[in-house]
């Protein structure tokens, strides 16, 4: 297990507001889970980052933006699993759009940009949490 995975924390209510769901999610058994520590793991293994001081003791609090790109993976993850059964991806997708100069962010709903495989990182998802990747030299 990873920092983020063991240190950052996303609660039942904070899954459901980003996901736009009806009801409070079950966060500790079943699917939600499983897509929220999954999610974790990916942001660990794409980060590469022990989240160390210079000391080498660990950072108390992992930064804000590492924990929007765990949920912007959760997204992802979500949105894949939802497709598979033929649903509809709910809201909490973030989709990003370039026209000419000008590029454009924005939540959606039933229209939402969803990843190919579950596995897969999207690219926002990257762009938020490539702040603090560390790669190997």
């Amino acid at each position: 297990m990873g920092p983020i995975e063991t240190t950052v924390v996303i609660t039942a209510a904070e899954v459901q507001e980003w996901l736009g769901l009806a009801t409070l999610p079950d966060i500790v058994t079943g699917m939600y889970a499983l897509l929220l520590t999954t999610a974790k793991q990916l942001a660990d293994q794409f980060c590469n980052n022990t989240f160390l001081n210079d000391d080498d003791t660990p950072i108390v609090v992992i930064p804000d933006a590492v924990k929007m790109g765990v949920l912007q993976v959760l997204t992802d993850l979500h949105n894949s699993w939802k497709k598979s059964k033929g649903e509809t991806p709910v809201s909490g997708s973030v989709t990003k759009e370039k026209v000419g100069d000008v590029e454009v962010n924005y939540s959606t709903g039933a229209g939402a940009a969803t990843s190919k495989s579950a596995a897969m990182i999207s690219e926002y998802a990257k762009g938020i949490l490539s702040v603090y990747r560390l790669m190997p030299l």
